[in-house]
């Protein structure tokens, strides 16, 4: 089977390694599938997949931390990196991350009721999801690593590392019931 990628997806950033796993019978279905659903990241101007074009076509953390750390399976650091960078955009100062991130370009208002619900609801939901956001950055940094890119993968633990120390003490402040100092 031959995949056809999106307009929106370059040719060239695929690598060797994800040609191939194009043409696994296991891998081809997932593969596509994400590559499918890569669209432009309204909220940023970066670029990032969704869950579903159709049915939830917003930013959610889990699900994009997830789908970096199958990029990073897949020896796609750069694509790992920028599904992460992707929801670092959405960081408050506290150091909160939004579980979900509006999609702008979505007119259906499909999500309309629930926007209702969140205290800023034409950003994004108020709640957030346990922390996955370390093991992501650590597993594209492994993936930078497989494939001989130490220093590109250094330079993405440092410009990630701000944002997860940010969100962990977010959550150590917000939801921990061990309310001691630091």
């Amino acid at each position: 089977m031959i995949i056809r990628l999106g307009k929106n997806i370059p040719k060239k950033t695929l690598n060797t390694t994800s040609r191939l796993l194009l043409h696994s019978a296991v891998n081809n279905r997932a593969v596509k599938q994400l590559l499918t659903n890569w669209r432009a990241n309204a909220f940023d101007e970066k670029r990032g997949i969704t869950p579903s074009t159709k049915h939830y076509p917003h930013n959610y953390l889990w699900d994009s931390w997830f789908i970096a750390i199958i990029l990073s399976h897949f020896n796609e650091p750069n694509l790992a990196a920028m599904q992460i960078r992707a929801t670092l955009g959405g960081q408050k100062p506290d150091g909160f991350i939004p579980n979900m991130r509006f999609n702008p370009q979505d007119k259906t208002r499909r999500f309309t009721p629930e926007r209702f619900t969140f205290m800023d609801w034409s950003f994004g939901s108020d709640y957030t999801q346990p922390p996955l956001l370390a093991q992501a950055v650590w597993e594209t940094y492994e993936s930078y690593k497989r494939n001989g890119l130490q220093n590109e993968g250094k330079r993405f633990l440092q410009k990630a590392y701000p944002f997860a120390k940010q969100l962990y003490e977010y959550y150590w402040r917000q939801m921990s019931t061990d309310k001691r100092e630091e």
